[in-house]
């Protein structure tokens, strides 16, 4: 009789060790998928979610010029003109008047001017923003393989486009 009771209380030991086990590993799960419970931690976290790698610029180019190289595993090579409408060391935002499915990767050539200064970027569209009622539509086009010297370049233009900005708001 004292062996079986033996084995009932080892039994007992192993299952209430696995609910132990159970437990904590429930409290580390519901910690670390915990939300914020304050609202400036909250904000907060939404901003360095939506944040971008690069700072962006607005700007207002027109004539710009987008070479579509392929389309999926399609070749393509044909020049779209289109307005530059934001830039950053990362990419570049166009309108552009074509209707381009994004079910297949689309590559391009950006060729634009900034303050007098010509750059010309591989890139791919990787975002479509289409505008309710106008023939246009927004795209995000990431840029690919920059070299470090036009990276640069690129860059010493955002940054004199946005000085340029706060003078003239500062007068």
């Amino acid at each position: 009789m004292g062996r079986v009771l033996g084995m009932q209380d080892q039994q007992l030991i192993i299952v209430g060790a696995l609910v132990v086990l159970f437990l904590i590993a429930a409290i580390f799960l519901f910690l670390k998928n915990r939300k914020s419970t304050s609202p400036i931690e909250a904000k907060n976290e939404e901003k360095i979610e939506n944040k971008r790698e690069n700072f962006r610029v607005h700007v207002d180019e027109d004539d710009s010029l987008m070479v579509v190289k392929k389309i999926g595993p399609d070749s393509v090579n044909k020049e779209y003109t289109c307005k530059l409408v934001d830039i950053s060391a990362g990419g570049a935002g166009v309108f552009c008047e074509e209707d381009f499915p994004l079910k297949d990767q689309i590559f391009v050539i950006l060729h634009f001017s900034l303050n007098h200064e010509q750059f010309k970027f591989n890139g791919r569209i990787v975002r479509k923003i289409e505008s309710l009622g106008r023939k246009h539509s927004l795209y995000g086009i990431q840029f690919l393989d920059m070299p470090e010297a036009d990276g640069n370049r690129l860059i010493k233009e955002i940054i004199a486009i946005e000085n340029n900005r706060r003078k003239i708001s500062i007068k």
